[in-house]
């Protein structure tokens, strides 16, 4: 996660690659989202513009799919983030102040590029967003 120009490493919650397999194939278990939470806490401004980058994929491609999801700390779903644009990967903190545990969904579809290599990668964010 990249905001106001510094780099925050997620915690890794969950990821699976197989060749020639889709995400429907790999059928991802639900996760429990507090489960491996960071040691850090990012402060984030309401409002403001978070870019996220997944980095040590097993392609240089970029995800077919990126979706960042807001949930409590006690894993209660809150919202899933609006991209700032489509095909993005800078998405609004559109979110009351408090703290959240954000995941960040990355997924690969074998059939819509040419590897082979099907995935996806999960990481956890704990973040407490403050009004400016």
């Amino acid at each position: 996660m990249i905001y106001e120009g510094k780099e925050y490493e997620g915690e890794l919650s969950e990821s699976n690659y197989r060749e020639g397999e889709t995400i429907s194939e790999l059928q991802p278990p639900p996760t429990n989202n507090t489960a491996n939470l960071p040691s850090n806490i990012v402060n984030l401004n309401k409002d403001s513009c978070v870019q996220f980058v997944i980095t040590g994929t097993p392609r240089t491609l970029p995800p077919d799919s990126l979706d960042i999801s807001a949930y409590t700390v006690d894993n209660t779903p809150v919202t899933v983030l609006d991209a700032v644009e489509n095909y993005t990967s800078t998405f609004r903190i559109a979110l009351d102040d408090g703290m959240y545990v954000l995941l960040s969904a990355a997924t690969w579809d074998p059939t819509s590029i040419d590897e082979d290599v099907g995935g996806y990668v999960i990481y956890n964010f704990l973040v407490n967003v403050t009004g400016r």
